[in-house]
């Protein structure tokens, strides 16, 4: 009964993931022009990781003799599994999805260009991982665990490899998501807090906004020398291509518009070289990317702000107070739940390296195992803690700095993004749930023995340093970058040792004057839509009366 609930679960909640996913990025997240087999590739990878997740709680469950009554078939069919959706997920991160990523972003006008571009960028990377691997596999050979030509140290090295890489990875975006979670949910809970916390944030926006369509502006007079310059050559062609480009985004195609009605400059072009144009059309997708997801962020900014301020207006029916009001008591209900669930996700992390079993985990999946619920009941608080930990570590990947150029946007997210996107999820699920199974000290409950899961990953405990003592130690990280960003210093130290592209909330941390914001905002609904009335100024919300900001230069 046991492996029949293996192959059932796992193939129900494979093609639950596959829907899912499909449904949500293809309609949601995905611009109409993608190319198949990234897609593909990026599905691939949601489906492997949200797979390998979904899986855990069990083979939590098969892994107590007291529930299961020791069905080794079923233990043998999670084994299987295990082994494939791992190393699928594993080529998926290191492998296929940095190929297609650096393809799709490749400059060049044929395949087999952009392919060798692919190769050439990541060839540095597998010649440093290749280096690495062979100082790594001799070191092992020739120490006391290891023996000459085992080569099944090489597997065991690149897991061991791969999940360090990935715990670390965790520490840092699990520490801030257990505080950065709850706090975003409290801030949010009042609509007058959120919209004065928006109209502060405007500015910054704004700024970047303008700032990419000064972008396109430049790369559209670019490529448009680049074509007078092409002109009666065999690489027209291309420099054409660019321009059609250019001319299809709506983005760029008033730019395109203004420029074709001037006149020709008349200084004298070089003829620009096919190198000149694959490097130019790497530009251009780079400012077109920006200028998406520059615009996309404001739109959605003043749409929020637009909806806020008319639930606040002086006008305000109902509906819309009852709608503040639950809000308000349900969002900092949300924020007071996952507070509790951070402090003992904290609390456990500080004490897994403890011999005794003082795990806040193991006490409450004990008592889930304890009682006589239903086996899908079980498998489902069990999945409370797990999910948790996934969507507080994910949710922060998408509020680094580096997601604003690699970030999930309602209809501008590029195929490489998304690409992109699916190998981080893949790059954290495993070594993620492999550390939740250490933590939860399963194997301590009952009778019970270690999960499949765990068996798998205890290949690597043969490899020096980044085997057991690795993760046994590395929730400390996690404790420190919870301690760092719940004193709000992470921002002042990741600027001090000069990587800034590692700070969270980039934008929130230089929020401007919200009087500022409020006036940005107020004009872009006036040449979005000719009723303005709902819209009210925070003085009209209750705020002190204050001076119009000076006026901006208008965009182009």
């Amino acid at each position: 009964e046991l492996r029949r609930m293996v192959h059932h679960a796992a193939f129900a909640s494979t093609c639950a993931a596959t829907l899912s996913v499909a449904s949500v990025v293809f309609l949601c997240y995905f611009q109409r022009d993608f190319s198949p087999l990234s897609f593909l590739a990026s599905l691939a990878g949601f489906l492997c990781a949200l797979s390998i997740v979904s899986l855990v709680p069990l083979d939590i469950y098969a892994s107590v003799p007291e529930l299961n009554d020791g069905d080794r078939d079923a233990r043998a069919a999670l084994q299987e599994l295990w082994n494939f959706l791992y190393w699928v997920t594993f080529w998926l991160t290191w492998a296929v999805c940095p190929l297609l990523m650096y393809y799709e972003d490749a400059g060049g006008f044929t395949w087999g260009a952009r392919l060798k571009t692919s190769l050439i960028i990541n060839g540095r990377w597998f010649l440093l991982y290749l280096v690495i691997g062979v100082v790594g596999t001799i070191l092992i050979w020739s120490s006391e665990e290891g023996s000459w030509w085992d080569f099944s140290v090489v597997f065991k090295l690149a897991i061991a490899a791969s999940n360090a890489w990935g715990l670390f990875l965790v520490s840092t975006l699990m520490g801030y998501g257990l505080v950065g979670v709850p706090r975003t949910l409290w801030q949010a809970a009042s609509y007058r807090e959120a919209l004065e916390m928006n109209y502060a944030r405007a500015p910054a926006f704004h700024e970047e906004k303008v700032s990419a369509m000064y972008e396109v502006d430049d790369i559209v007079r670019d490529v448009q020398v680049a074509v007078a310059a092409s002109s009666g050559t065999s690489r027209a062609e291309f420099a054409n291509q660019m321009w059609h480009e250019l001319e299809r985004d709506p983005i760029s195609a008033e730019a395109c518009r203004s420029f074709t009605s001037m006149s020709p400059s008349r200084r004298q072009v070089p003829v620009a070289s096919l190198e000149d144009l694959a490097l130019l059309n790497w530009n251009r997708i780079q400012v077109m990317r920006n200028a998406r997801r520059t615009s996309c962020q404001w739109d959605m900014l003043c749409r929020s702000c637009w909806r806020m301020a008319d639930l606040l207006g002086p006008r305000q029916s109902q509906r819309s107070r009852l709608l503040s009001l639950a809000r308000f008591y349900g969002y900092r209900s949300m924020s007071v739940l996952i507070v509790l669930l951070s402090v003992l996700t904290f609390v456990g992390e500080m004490t897994m390296f403890s011999q005794a079993n003082t795990s806040v985990f193991y006490y409450y999946f004990e008592w889930v195992f304890g009682l006589p619920w239903n086996a899908d009941i079980a498998q489902g608080l069990v999945s409370v803690p797990l999910v948790f930990i996934v969507c507080t570590t994910y949710w922060s990947v998408l509020r680094i700095r580096i997601a604003g150029f690699f970030g999930l946007y309602r209809r501008n997210t590029d195929t490489s993004i998304l690409v992109w996107c699916a190998s981080i999820l893949c790059r954290l699920a495993a070594p993620l749930c492999y550390h939740f199974l250490l933590l939860g000290r399963f194997q301590s409950i009952g009778d019970g023995v270690d999960t499949e899961f765990v068996k798998f990953m205890g290949k690597i405990d043969v490899i020096p340093v980044l085997g057991v003592l690795f993760n046994e130690y590395f929730p400390l990280l996690v404790g420190i970058q919870v301690v760092v960003n719940a004193l709000n210093i992470y921002p002042a130290l990741v600027r001090c040792v000069g990587v800034s592209s590692l700070e969270f909330d980039f934008l929130n941390s230089a929020a401007a004057d919200p009087r500022q914001g409020e006036s940005l905002v107020t004009e872009a609904r006036r040449g979005s839509s000719p009723d303005e009335a709902s819209l009210q100024p925070l003085a009209a919300l209750g705020s002190p009366p204050h001076s119009p900001p000076p006026s901006s230069s208008p965009a182009p």
